[in-house]
């Protein structure tokens, strides 16, 4: 009797599994993602994209599980898939022993992508049983509470072309050593302004950074404010390279009444501890914040004071 012969994927010691990210992803009560890491921190529309799993099997597994990799960027469009057995597709999980297993994923990227600009992409990774695909497992984090049934991984950068900073008008600030403040735009609609800033990595960002714009009144009171991740949230700061430029647009509400002359400050600051990234002003002094100009009390006409 000739036996079949099958192709396992590749094993992995403690020692090797320490190069991931450590992790602990329960899919149903099959199977565990203990580690995971994105080869290609960036890649281009017409790139393959990179990335490593790691399945630990407590248990021999008696479903035969496909593993669904996608890959979409901050809109929601689909990249890239791959629809295979676990461990590299080339063996059943039903055929499984114990053990830790490698997947290597290699995703070329799906043209035309539409827009060209930089922006996050992210894996999307699920498991259902081959025979009812609609029914994917439930994913759950280490303390068993339950994620969904896709677990998702990521950002890494999509790279594209630089936003336009043109007909913004040029100003000289540089908040902390990596992020310059290029040019600034102003207009009112309404009871509301909006701001258009134009940025420039000049280094690497090390943290994902806030804006903040602030409308103040007397005694320093915050009257209007508009926070969010710079660049609108289309790519974390801490995936930038030296080079990209992007646009960030914000509208702040007016307040109805004016009384006395209101100041609107801009301001970066880490998400994770609040701490706000000095900016080197003209004059070669350094602030934790810009003045940008100032909305007079008679007509609520916004000033620049750039």
């Amino acid at each position: 009797v000739i036996m079949p012969a099958y192709d396992y994927p590749k094993t992995l010691s403690s020692e090797e599994l320490a190069v991931y990210h450590a992790s602990q992803f329960r899919f149903g009560g099959a199977i565990d993602m203990v580690g995971w890491r994105i080869q290609t921190p960036a890649v281009h529309a017409d790139g393959v994209f990179e990335a490593e799993l790691v399945w630990q099997a407590h248990k021999p597994i008696w479903t035969m599980l496909v593993l669904s990799a996608k890959l979409y960027d901050d809109a929601g469009v689909l990249l890239s898939e791959v629809t295979r057995y676990p461990g590299n597709g080339s063996l059943a999980t039903d055929t499984w022993e114990p053990g830790i297993y490698l997947e290597i994923l290699e995703m070329p990227l799906a043209e035309p992508l539409g827009d060209d600009s930089h922006r996050a992409i992210w894996l999307d990774i699920s498991l259902y049983p081959r025979w009812t695909p609609d029914k994917p497992l439930a994913v759950f984090h280490g303390d068993g509470s339950r994620i969904g049934s896709t677990l998702r991984l990521g950002p890494t950068k999509l790279r594209g072309a630089n936003d336009s900073l043109e007909g913004l008008t040029p100003v000289p600030y540089l908040f902390g050593d990596a992020l310059a403040l290029r040019s600034l735009a102003a207009e009112r609609d309404g009871d509301q302004l909006l701001i258009e800033s134009g940025w420039r990595a000049e280094a690497a960002p090390t943290a994902d950074l806030q804006i903040s714009l602030q409308i103040r009144g007397a005694g320093n009171h915050v009257v209007a404010q508009a926070d969010g991740p710079l660049a609108n949230g289309r790519l974390p700061t801490s995936l930038w390279e030296p080079g990209d430029e992007f646009v960030d647009r914000r509208i702040i509400p007016l307040p109805e009444q004016v009384e006395g002359e209101l100041t609107v400050y801009l301001c970066l600051y880490e998400l994770g501890n609040l701490q706000r990234w000095p900016v080197l002003l003209e004059d070669g002094s350094s602030a934790s914040e810009l003045v940008l100009g100032e909305i007079a009390s008679e007509d609520a006409r916004f000033a620049p004071l750039w």
